[in-house]
Order: structure tokens, then C-alpha cells, then sequence
């Protein structure tokens, strides 16, 4: 049974082996292990009872070797060895799977057709926008975009008669205490056309204590003027309904009166939500 089978099978943390085995040496058997994906990241450390020079402790991490111990050695210095070892391959094994995770997301935010951007403190500038954002707002490029502060890329006052800037902290602010945060915002693009939005803010921690907040943004415009248009028919029929001069009424199946003309109503002398 070849090595590297042997170490699929046996699955040790750590493999000790001397540089100077008959057969297969040390130097081949780092080599074997380090190039197949199923044990590649099985700690090696390899050592020599005779005196070696420095070429070969270059020639043992040039094979893979994690470590070259020359004999004799302490017990404690080849304990305190190995156990460097494994803590630096724990840790390149977690950055390897931060990679991933960081890959996948760059893949998401690429792609998505939402528009999502991210700020971070303590300027809570814009860090990052994906080609829909890039989009949305009629940016050159992400760098243009970026160069903008999030109250820049809004109407100097929000409906509710709030200065941009000022709100924009204080959405900024609840994010950072609950985690996240939804609203609809007044925006405008980089060329003045404004436009209407939703707005997902969400607190992501990145680091131990180190945050940033990451927005997703769609635009409603067109679902805020069909809403409109909802308003007005009824603003319209409510009109229409109340210049009839006969008394008219809606029952629902229960014979309850639910809506009434103006002229009914001054004629019982009620309001409407009383009827």
C-alpha cells in the first residue's frame, strides 16, 4: 500500500518521519503527501540523526515539509514544533475557508440584480457596489460611485420634510443597535433624476468587534406611481359617489351598511367611519 493511501486511511494530525528511510525518502514521501488534495494538509515534519546542512532543511520545505528537526532534539523543542505546526495549519485551514466563503460572496454580489453596497465607519461612506448599483444610480464605475456620500445620492429633504443627512445617520444608527433595518427612501441618481426605494440595511461583523453595513436597495418608483394612480381612482370614485344627490349605500352580506354617499350621510348626520 502506497503512502498516501495509507495516509488517506489512517488520517494522523501529524506524520514524523526521518529524511533518510530506504525505499522512499523523506524528502519524496513530503512531495507524495503534499500533492494529493485528500491529505495535503497533514502536518510533516521530518528529521535527520546525522548532521545535515542548511541545503537540506531548504530542499525538506521545498518538498512540503512543515518543519525540519535535526536529532538529536529536546523532547520539549520537538513537542513545542509540532504544535507550531498544527496552529499554523488550523489557521491556514480556517483562511482557506474564509476564501471560499469570500469567493461565493463575491460571486452573489456580482451578480445579483438587486443593488448592494456596503458602508463602514466611521465616515459610513459607500466601500462597495456591485454592477446593479452601478447601474441604478448611472455611475461610470464603482469607483464613481463610490466616491459619493450616501446623502449625496439623495434629495437635500426626505417626503417626511427630514434633511437627507440627518436621517441618514439616524437609519444608520438603529442598524448598528437592532441589526438591521427597512424602510423606503427618496434617492437620486448621480445625474439628479430622483427615484423612490427600499431599503434593507443589514450590521455584518467581519472581524471581532468590527462592523460594517451592507444595503440592499430596489427600486419602487414604478410601484409608488401605481399606487398613486390606486389613490386617485378612489379619490376619484369617492367624488363621484358623493355628487350623486340620491341616497345611495353599499351593504355587505350581512346587510350592514359599509360605505354611504355624502348626501345620506348629512342626511342621518353621521361621518363616515361612524356609519
Amino acid at each position: 500500500m502506497t503512502a498516501p493511501k495509507i495516509a488517506e486511511n489512517e488520517n494522523p494530525e501529524v506524520i514524523f518521519s526521518d529524511i533518510n528511510m530506504p525505499g522512499i525518502n523523506g524528502l519524496e514521501l513530503a512531495r507524495l503527501l503534499k500533492s494529493n488534495e485528500k491529505v495535503k494538509d497533514i502536518v510533516i515534519l521530518l528529521f535527520s540523526c546525522a548532521s545535515q546542512s542548511g541545503e537540506v532543511f531548504r530542499k525538506a520545505l521545498e518538498a512540503g515539509a512543515d518543519d525540519y528537526i535535526e536529532m538529536p532534539a529536546d523532547r520539549n523543542e520537538i513537542i513545542s514544533r509540532i504544535n507550531v505546526c498544527i496552529e499554523r495549519q488550523l489557521s491556514i485551514n480556517e483562511l482557506r475557508k474564509t476564501e471560499k466563503i469570500l469567493v461565493k460572496f463575491k460571486v452573489m454580489f456580482e451578480s445579483s440584480r438587486d443593488a448592494i453596497m456596503t458602508l463602514e465607519p466611521p465616515s459610513w461612506r459607500f466601500t462597495s457596489g456591485n454592477p446593479a448599483t452601478v447601474k441604478m444610480f448611472g455611475a461610470k464605475d464603482e469607483a464613481e460611485f463610490i466616491s459619493k456620500e450616501p446623502w449625496e445620492l439623495s434629495p437635500e429633504f426626505q417626503p417626511d420634510g427630514t434633511a437627507s443627512s440627518e436621517k441618514a445617520q439616524r437609519m444608520i444608527q438603529r442598524t448598528m443597535d437592532e441589526g438591521s433595518n427597512f424602510f423606503e427612501w427618496a434617492h437620486k441618481r448621480i445625474n439628479g433624476k430622483a427615484f423612490f426605494a427600499s431599503v434593507l440595511l443589514t450590521r455584518v461583523e467581519i472581524e471581532k468587534d468590527k462592523f460594517l453595513i451592507q444595503a440592499t436597495v430596489r427600486d419602487i418608483t414604478e410601484m409608488k406611481i401605481a399606487e398613486e394612480k390606486i389613490k386617485e381612482s378612489a379619490k376619484e370614485w369617492q367624488n363621484t359617489f358623493d355628487s350623486i344627490a340620491d341616497f345611495i349605500f353599499i351593504l355587505d352580506k350581512d346587510h350592514t351598511i359599509r360605505r354611504a354617499n355624502k348626501v345620506f350621510l348629512d342626511f342621518l348626520k353621521l361621518k363616515q367611519e361612524e356609519v
